[in-house]
């Protein structure tokens, strides 16, 4: 088994460009990333700008966010700095 296989990353790339993406696929994304999540569990999603954290927050909706709680999952949003 190598490293890779250890990761519980469910992305290859930690950072996304969100401004190319429908609000449908960005909901699709967060959907994704919520079953995937083992319970009681964290993941931080990283982005490139504020913008990008805001078309997140706006794909969030409160199904989405009651998936996550029935779960006891954190889903934060970060922006990539250099």
């Amino acid at each position: 088994m190598n490293n890779q296989e250890n990761l519980d990353i469910p992305h290859p790339d930690p950072v996304w460009k969100m401004d190319k993406y429908s609000i449908k696929q960005r909901r699709e994304f967060i959907k994704d990333t919520i079953l995937d999540a083992k319970p009681n569990t964290v993941t931080t999603l990283v982005c490139h700008s504020k913008r990008e954290i805001m078309l997140l927050n706006k794909a969030f909706t409160k199904g989405l966010k009651s998936k996550a709680a029935a779960k006891n999952f954190t889903l934060e949003f970060a922006v990539y700095t250099a």
